[in-house]
This record gives C-alpha cells, sequence and structure tokens, in this order.
C-alpha cells in the first residue's frame, strides 16, 4: 500500500505546485491499474492530505472506468478505514453515473 500512498502523495504535490492537469492526467492513467485497496488507499491520502477534490475526481474515475463489483469493493475499504461518508459517496456515484460491466 505505500505505492498507493506515495502515488497519492506524488499527485498531490504535483496540484501543490500548479501543475492541475498533470496531476488529474496521473490519476486517470492509475485508475486502471489500481486494485480496490490501492484506490481507498490513495482516496485516503489525498482526502487526508487536504486535496478532497483530487479524490473526489479519483472516485469519479474509478466509478466510471472500472467493473461494479470492483467499486463495491473500494467502498467497502473506504468504510473499513473509517470513511463511511466517503465510501457512500462512491456507492452514490455508481448508482448516479453507472460502472462498466
Amino acid at each position: 500500500m505505500r505505492a498507493a500512498e506515495s502515488f497519492a502523495a506524488t499527485v498531490a504535490e504535483l496540484d501543490r505546485g500548479g501543475r492541475v492537469s498533470e496531476a488529474v492526467a496521473a490519476l486517470s492513467d492509475a485508475v486502471g491499474f489500481f486494485t480496490p485497496v490501492e484506490a481507498a488507499v490513495a482516496y485516503v491520502t489525498l482526502e487526508g492530505g487536504r486535496r478532497g477534490q483530487l479524490a473526489d475526481s479519483l472516485g469519479r474515475m474509478y466509478v466510471r472506468e472500472r467493473p461494479g463489483r470492483t467499486v463495491i469493493q473500494m467502498a467497502l475499504e473506504l468504510h473499513d478505514r473509517g470513511m463511511p461518508a466517503e465510501a457512500n459517496a462512491i456507492l452514490r456515484l455508481a448508482v448516479e453515473i453507472g460502472a462498466p460491466e
């Protein structure tokens, strides 16, 4: 999980440095490779680092690009990490946006 934390820290640093489009592009690239646990760890890291907008972007991308079961696993991981409101938000996004099957 250190890799996901490190990745999120790098994305946050890009954002802090005003390189927002690079930060979002990096998130977009990573979404296809993140396991549900890695996605949750990156989300928690971004949220905890006061990068809520990036965390939201990660959640939206994950919901759009990953199968429904994987999205549910990410939400469960967020819940287990003490973030039930964020887990709920991911599930609501999945219902609104719809995940690929």
